[in-house]
């Protein structure tokens, strides 16, 4: 029964959304018609979710109210896949600042170097000196030159 309210509540909002918005002069009708898009593409992928239609059939429907220039692909409501994300095995503290300052001052390197040579007891690679180069010394740890101090979540 909730599954048809909502295909029924979905198409509804199809029919009475304002495809247009985007060229309105108001500032609140652009956010309130970039607010009803966004939740109907949120009650498409809860259909997709919850198996009551698959994306292409979703799809269908948004492109039987849609104008021709606001038309989706099939798979425009299907779930998107999580990312793997990266987290540091054994994360050591903080090196104190005065720590940091004297650790700078006597290799001649960046803060954020020395906070990393410090942490992680790992040298830079060649490939972190140089971003570390082009980004006017700001040191970015670069993750696949650090594999021991990593994995994949």
């Amino acid at each position: 029964m909730i599954k048809t309210e909502l295909k029924q509540n979905f198409t509804n909002a199809l029919r009475f959304h304002d495809w247009f918005f985007d060229f309105s002069d108001d500032h609140s009708i652009w956010t309130r018609g970039r607010d009803a898009k966004e939740s109907l593409i949120a009650m498409g992928k809860q259909l997709v979710n919850s198996e009551e239609m698959t994306s292409g059939q979703v799809a269908n429907l948004w492109n039987e109210f849609a104008p021709e220039r606001f038309q989706v692909s099939g798979n425009h409501f299907e779930p998107t896949p999580e990312k793997p994300k990266r987290r540091f095995l054994n994360l050591p503290p903080r090196p104190k600042m005065n720590e940091i300052q004297a650790f700078r001052k006597q290799l001649g390197c960046s803060v954020s170097e020395a906070n990393f040579r410090l942490r992680f007891q790992v040298e830079p690679s060649e490939t972190e000196k140089q971003i570390a180069e082009n980004n006017e010394g700001r040191f970015i740890l670069h993750f696949p030159s650090h594999p021991e101090i990593w994995e994949w979540a």
